[in-house]
């Protein structure tokens, strides 16, 4: 069940994003603590990543996308546990690659770039609360590509022992085990804020409503179709089965329609349907096509 707007805290998605967007400093000094390095004055960048609303295009981002001259940040608060998170990681740095090269970019010029997630959970379950990727050489030890791109997924579950103090408070935060550091107190600052301006409310709920008609829609035509299709064998448990069916049809026609409106891979998956399900409506559509 969704959560009020008076609920929603630093880890929900919508308060995340709409802190890191409209608080400069605040969202590079965050940075700074996570990477553990200075992060020059940095450029908000709009792409894909965004759930479109409105008829006019105004949406709602699920990230932080942004740069800070020579490189790429793509930040985004992870509270559900999901465990395709590696997958989704190469695909937004794919993303970042693509956005940069249809803004003039030559291969050659791509920016470094790193790929963010601040997880409630341990995605790896080895008790790190940082873990950093990059691409190194299988057979030549400490050999690394060196192509610029890097994945940093951390853990507020970890031992925080080995950490930097100001990292240490902030996942206490994240975690909900305390709020402490200087820090915190602005993020928490901030929420404060979020949590009365009227403008996010109205977004917010306006998000909320149509994410529950579109999977109604999907469900009620799944039961509708079902119930034909069960009703043509005329079996006992043909309703049962059919209509069990028919949801997943259901499923699968309210993820093309999502595809034809623009929405993303990332996106829909966000909404609760599965890779299998996006897979397969994407392999139904195309068998439509060449019909």
């Amino acid at each position: 069940m969704s959560k009020r707007y008076e609920e929603l805290d630093f880890t929900d998605d919508f308060i995340f994003c709409k802190i890191m967007y409209n608080n400069e400093p605040l969202c590079r000094e965050l940075l700074e603590v996570i990477l553990g390095k200075k992060i020059r004055k940095i450029v908000y960048h709009d792409w894909q990543k965004q759930i479109e609303m409105t008829a006019e295009g105004k949406g709602v981002r699920l990230d932080v996308y942004l740069e800070d001259g020579h490189t790429v940040y793509d930040l985004e608060m992870q509270a559900a546990r999901k465990k395709n998170l590696p997958k989704r990681s190469r695909y937004y740095q794919g993303m970042i690659d693509l956005n940069l090269i249809e803004r003039g970019a030559d291969y050659e010029e791509l920016k470094e770039s790193y790929v963010i997630f601040i997880c409630t959970y341990d995605l790896f379950g080895k008790n790190a609360c940082v873990y950093t990727f990059e691409n190194r050489c299988r057979e030549v030890e400490g050999l690394c590509l060196a192509d610029g791109t890097v994945k940093v997924f951390l853990n507020a579950e970890g031992d925080t022992s080995k950490l930097t103090p100001e990292l240490r408070d902030f996942l206490d935060y994240v975690a909900g085990r305390r709020i402490h550091g200087k820090l915190v107190a602005k993020i928490e600052e901030e929420v404060r804020k979020a949590r009365k301006h009227e403008e996010w409310r109205t977004e917010y709920m306006t998000f909320e409503m149509l994410q529950r008609e579109k999977y109604k829609e999907g469900v009620e035509y799944g039961k509708k179709l079902g119930e034909r299709r069960g009703e043509k064998r005329g079996e006992k448990r043909g309703e049962k089965r059919g209509e069990k069916r028919g949801i997943g049809l259901g499923k699968l026609d309210a993820i093309q329609r999502m595809q034809k409106k623009g929405l993303s891979m990332e996106e829909i998956m966000d909404m609760g349907y599965t890779m299998d399900e996006y897979k397969q409506a994407l392999q139904t559509e195309n068998q439509l096509i060449e019909k």
